[in-house]
């Protein structure tokens, strides 16, 4: 898919941007994607507007038609920073729905063939960054690593549902607003269309390029979980149908290359903790159905640690399961 596919199959209203000056050819293209997010979105924007870089940067913002002033606060922005912003005006009408979601993903697919950047930094509209000098620091990295095409930092949730928020851990992994990658995409397979993750999409078709490297010296970079972000109140088991889905998709893209083995792992692993913790959802015997299904996978496969690993890993996640049981 090129940006005329997407535009004459997907666009069913003509989408507005609005007018911004030209400046240099910026290097690094920052896309943010943002619905319903004006609780934070300004923090967002003042945690892109703080970078203090040594090369040019743009920001593209694809706002999707919010009802509760995300738009106004996106349009403030662009009028004061016209020479940086460029604010895309969605519509509702132009919405993929995925799996009966609606998603994102038009706008960021919009905001991705618009970049002009040598490297695509992501944030959504819920998330913000802490270090003035994240850009830079992703920057110089990626330069100096010419074998490296994506690199990450860490990254924390701000629970700010309850009073006082409840601040969590820093984790190191590839979260949306922790990525600098190579702008080397420049046509997307049409599955795009149909995989619920989008991040984990983007790595398998950025793998063949390069390594990943996550760098620890950035100072972690914040999720907001609140009302608008109902994903973040999921748990493991909740989540596993839209990994599963994910993993369906993306080996549907990456059968018959190298990565077709380690996708089909993945996948296998996604659907044998769901066939575990499935047992917790029938109404009686949930211990010993989950502990005699788990010696059936654990028989089938004899000689895998791997197996063994996923079904550690359903044994705490029926343990996290128990517990929200618990509290609710």
């Amino acid at each position: 898919m090129n940006f005329d596919t997407l535009i004459s199959q997907y666009q069913k209203v003509p989408v507005a941007v609005l007018p911004y000056e030209e400046g240099p050819l910026p290097l690094v293209s920052v896309c943010i994607q943002t619905y319903r997010h004006a609780a934070i979105i300004a923090q967002c924007l003042d945690g892109v507007m703080m970078q203090q870089t040594s090369f040019p940067f743009e920001i593209w913002i694809g706002e999707d038609d919010s009802n509760d002033g995300t738009r106004d606060i996106c349009l403030q922005y662009a009028r004061l920073y016209p020479k940086i912003i460029r604010l895309v005006l969605h519509h509702r009408a132009n919405n993929m729905t995925i799996d009966g979601r609606p998603s994102g993903r038009f706008s960021f697919l919009y905001n991705s063939f618009k970049a002009k950047g040598t490297y695509i930094a992501l944030c959504e509209g819920d998330d913000y960054w802490t270090d003035p000098l994240k850009l830079q620091k992703q920057f110089d990295y990626l330069e100096q690593h010419p074998d490296t095409v994506l690199c990450y930092h860490p990254w924390r949730n701000l629970d700010r549902q309850v009073n006082p928020p409840k601040w969590y851990p820093p984790r190191l992994d590839a979260r949306t607003s922790t990525l600098m990658y190579r702008h080397i995409i420049t046509e997307w397979p049409e599955t795009i269309t149909l995989v619920p993750n989008g991040d984990t999409f983007l790595k398998y078709l950025l793998k063949p390029h390069g390594r990943f490297q996550g760098l620890q010296h950035i100072e972690p970079a914040v999720r907001c979980i609140f009302g608008a972000n109902m994903m973040g109140h999921l748990s493991n088991y909740q989540k596993l149908p839209r990994r599963i889905r994910t993993f369906e998709v993306v080996l549907q893209t990456v059968s018959g290359t190298p990565l077709q083995k380690e996708v089909e792992e993945k996948l296998s692993g996604f659907r044998i903790k769901k066939s575990l913790l499935d047992c917790y959802h029938q109404p009686t015997a949930a211990y010993p159905r989950f502990i005699l299904r788990a010696i059936t996978i654990l028989l089938s496969h004899p000689h895998s640690k791997q197996t063994f690993g996923w079904v550690k890993e359903a044994w705490q996640m029926r343990k996290e399961k128990i517990q929200g049981d618990k509290k609710g």
